[in-house]
């Protein structure tokens, strides 16, 4: 989907970039005036329109949008979009040049990884992958699909200062000039380690319910 030219409404727009910044659909619809079953409504349609399995994967695509927009007009209109970018705590947005190496910074790449801004602009993208998919190639395999086809999703452990890992849902988007050169690519990504420990208890409870019955 060419997500540089999304035909979004300005209420679904609105939506959107309220839960990008953590907003549950009942708080949504108190900030918008409107009833909760009318922001699930527009989900239901803005799922299929943004190419998105899940609210997540929705909020990345327009980020990724006005990331894109600002990237390519920063010193114009694109400042608002930056300025969205910038107050984001909810995703990690960053941009990767060709060689991999870490070109910008939002918070929330702080909150995530715990990287400061000046320490984050010194990694090598790799850096927060595990160590046995840098050794499986994963990054450049995600780059590779990202060049091709203009987007990569991925569900991954990733790696924050510390050591410690957390589970990220993400795309890689390739970031082309007007004449269609890439010039290097923008990372999204949502931390989503509670939603995985919490859907692996549940699956552990319904085993363990159906052994129960078998017996």
């Amino acid at each position: 989907m060419d997500t540089d030219h999304l035909a979004l409404s300005e209420r679904e727009r609105e939506i959107v970039l309220l839960a990008a910044e953590g907003l549950a659909d009942k708080e949504i619809a108190k900030r918008l005036g409107i009833t909760a079953g009318t922001v699930r409504t527009y989900w239901e349609r803005l799922r299929p329109k943004l190419g998105a399995s899940n609210r997540a994967q929705a909020a990345a695509m327009l980020l990724k949008q006005l990331y894109q927009d600002s990237e390519r007009q920063r010193q114009t209109e694109s400042e608002r979009s930056k300025l969205i970018i910038d107050n984001v705590r909810d995703f990690a947005i960053f941009s990767i040049d060709l060689e991999r190496r870490i070109s910008s910074w939002n918070p929330g790449v702080e909150r995530f990884f715990g990287y400061s801004e000046p320490e984050w602009l010194r990694l090598h993208a790799d850096e927060i992958f595990t160590p046995e998919d840098r050794e499986s190639g994963v990054p450049e395999r995600e780059m590779e699909i990202s060049r091709k086809t203009g987007r990569a999703d991925d569900n991954t452990w990733l790696v924050r200062k510390d050591g410690t890992r957390f589970f990220a849902n993400g795309i890689m988007v390739a970031l082309r000039s007007e004449d269609g050169v890439i010039h290097g690519f923008a990372k999204i990504l949502k931390d989503m380690t509670e939603r995985l420990t919490r859907d692996q208890k549940i699956a552990a409870l319904e085993a363990e319910l159906s052994n129960l019955r078998e017996n």
